[in-house]
């Protein structure tokens, strides 16, 4: 199967072994399928490490089959996601329901008429934001920076995977922040540690929230960065100072601050060392490759890390064999090529006889 590159997502998950004694080893006492963040805080005591276990396990929630909470195979985290909200822009089209994933989203029902994919987006960004939590569980709170340089890292990553999905879910479930910001939106969790159920927060509340924690997240990384601690050199698969960067900058974007977005966008480009896609590459690469030097974030999606038909390449790929070949065709919108000026080499991406008209 071909790589992925995934614009916002990604990692490997890692399996946490907790030790017990002979006298224990019988006795599971906290059988939930979840490590809670008492366990981790109790190991963390022999092994300050522990959260780098739960940080990994929990990025590999972004690209696994049924982390939305069905079976579908139109549920399979991020990209999964992606192609939802590709196709209610408009952006996106299908042509042909063979079998009829995402078909819901073509015709612009998933918030009127079909409860099953508004559960799906919901569960899985609360599902990433209670893996995130449990880590600032661990740690005291999301306000108590470990000593810890590991741990820091692993927090500060968090941080910044538990606002993407904040953003992600405030962009899916309310207004828009122009139109009414003072309108409430979703809870907000910032601890596992209580089962109370909270009410919701506004639109304003949560884009502080994002912000901050983006915010705190890029300091945290850049100095460690300067340190030498960080994302492994050669590996894409965990949030960088950049990464949470380009996070913070959809952030003020979305919210209207394009000054801020700009200039956060112009430092990436400027010093991140994350080059501009060459024409050649824009072209010829398929985006199928995690080393292409632009990519910043990125998970190298093969046959034994994931299902075979419920993936990205499965829903958009006709040359892969699966729903796209079978007749559940993704092609751009007419309207949309048709303002894409002959200038733009992107253009080149779509032949011009195969397009849908809405």
């Amino acid at each position: 199967m071909r790589n992925i590159i995934y614009k916002l997502t990604a990692c490997s998950a890692l399996i946490v072994l907790t030790l017990s004694s002979c006298k224990d080893s019988f006795l599971e006492e906290d059988p939930n399928g979840y490590i809670s963040s008492g366990q981790i805080k109790e190991n963390a005591e022999w092994n300050p490490n522990i959260m780098l276990g739960q940080a990994l396990g929990t990025y590999s929630t972004t690209f696994a089959w049924k982390t939305g909470g069905t079976t579908n195979h139109d549920d399979f985290g991020q990209k999964s996601i992606d192609i939802t909200t590709d196709l209610m822009s408009g952006d996106l089209a299908m042509s042909g329901e063979t079998y009829g994933w995402f078909s819901d989203a073509a015709r612009l029902q998933c918030n009127t008429t079909t409860k099953n994919r508004a559960y799906m987006l919901w569960r899985y960004y609360y599902r990433i934001i209670k893996a995130c939590n449990e880590i600032f569980d661990t740690v005291g709170g999301d306000e108590n920076v470990p000593e810890n340089e590991d741990n820091k890292n692993y927090y500060a990553q968090a941080k910044a995977l538990r606002a993407h999905s904040y953003f992600n879910l405030v962009n899916l479930y309310a207004k828009s922040y122009d139109i009414d910001k003072n309108a409430k939106a979703l809870p907000l969790y910032r601890s596992q540690a209580t089962a109370e159920t909270l009410g919701l927060s506004t639109v304003e509340e949560i884009y502080e929230r994002v912000i901050t924690d983006l915010k705190e997240a890029v300091e945290i990384l850049e100095n460690l960065e300067e340190e030498g601690i960080g994302r492994p050199n050669g590996t894409k698969d965990q949030i960088d100072q950049w990464t949470a960067k380009g996070i913070l900058a959809y952030a003020y974007l979305t919210k209207g601050e394009y000054e801020n977005a700009a200039a956060i966008t112009a430092d990436i480009i400027k010093n991140s060392g994350y080059p501009l896609m060459s024409q050649a590459e824009i072209i010829e690469s398929g985006f199928s490759s995690i080393n292409i030097g632009s990519w910043m974030w990125a998970f190298d999606i093969t046959k034994d890390n994931t299902a075979g038909l419920p993936t990205f390449w499965g829903q958009i790929d006709y040359f892969t064999y699966s729903y796209c070949s079978a007749g559940d065709y993704k092609m751009i919108d007419k309207n949309l090529y048709n303002e894409i000026p002959a200038s733009d080499t992107r253009k080149q991406w779509f032949h011009p006889s195969v397009l849908i008209s809405w």
